[in-house]
């Protein structure tokens, strides 16, 4: 055997004795590290309090500021949970009111932009402006719903909603008074237009004998009426400014 091939088995058997030297180094660091877990364990296990209750009469939370960001206390009518942004204005609201649940949410300015709330006859939903005015507004009514869109001023400028007979739809001009309607009815459908002075201009209705067109003047008395009898038959009316029938075709 050579020298060479003696120091080579010399230095395999030393590498040998350091590997096994870190297999059990590795062991028993797992088994401290593992013992230390279960200890620890077993320690908080023992050492937990049950869970208390947080009696006061309002929470705030801050932000790194010191501002509030979160508020919750108590009003006349119940809770009351508030969320502020960083400059410490409201953009959300959630409380309790006589009639039931309120939320509110703001927009940047802190002015509010809707409300969701529950009143007597059920669930209601406004929209607002910049300057605080209802701009949609969905609501239930004792015989159904109701959508009112309301412009700029306030005033409203279309309503939808249902009734105990079926649907209906109001169109109202600038100065908020009514200008057109359709609707549905026991017999069917009917459509209204009105005039700038609100006096009825022009109908369509539909009734059991069948339907009907009618002109009016601007006092609201017929003029002109179209329509179908009860025998199918068409017909036309002329009447004079009394609403007196002055001609009839056929």
């Amino acid at each position: 055997m050579t020298p060479e091939h003696d120091i080579l088995q010399v230095q395999l058997e030393q590498l040998q004795r350091e590997v096994t030297s870190l297999k059990r180094q590795r062991r028993i660091g797992w088994g401290l590290l593992m013992g230390g877990l279960l200890f620890f364990a077993a320690t908080s296990a023992t050492t937990q309090t049950p869970p208390q209750d947080l009696v006061c009469k309002s929470l705030r939370i801050v932000g790194s500021d010191g501002n509030p960001r979160a508020v919750l206390q108590a009003n006349e009518d119940g809770g009351q949970l508030g969320l502020l942004s960083n400059d410490s204005k409201p953009h959300a609201v959630l409380q309790m009111s006589k009639q039931g649940g309120e939320m509110f949410t703001f927009g940047s300015d802190g002015k509010p932009r809707t409300i969701l709330r529950a009143d007597e006859g059920g669930g209601r939903l406004e929209v607002l402006d910049g300057d605080g005015n209802p701009r949609t507004t969905l609501h239930i009514t004792p015989s159904g719903g109701q959508i009112v869109i309301s412009g700029n001023d306030g005033k409203p400028r279309a309503h939808v909603e249902a009734d105990r007979s079926g649907g209906k739809i109001s169109i109202f001009g600038n100065d908020g008074r009514l200008r057109a309607g359709v609707g549905v009815g026991e017999d069917g459908g009917a459509v209204s237009i009105v005039g700038n002075n609100g006096n009825l201009r022009a109908s369509v209705n539909v009734n059991k004998e069948g339907g009907s067109l009618t002109c009016r003047g601007n006092d609201g008395k017929p003029r002109v009426g179209i329509g179908v009898d009860a025998k199918g038959d068409g017909g036309i009316l002329i009447y004079d400014g009394k609403s007196n029938v002055k001609g009839k075709l056929p």
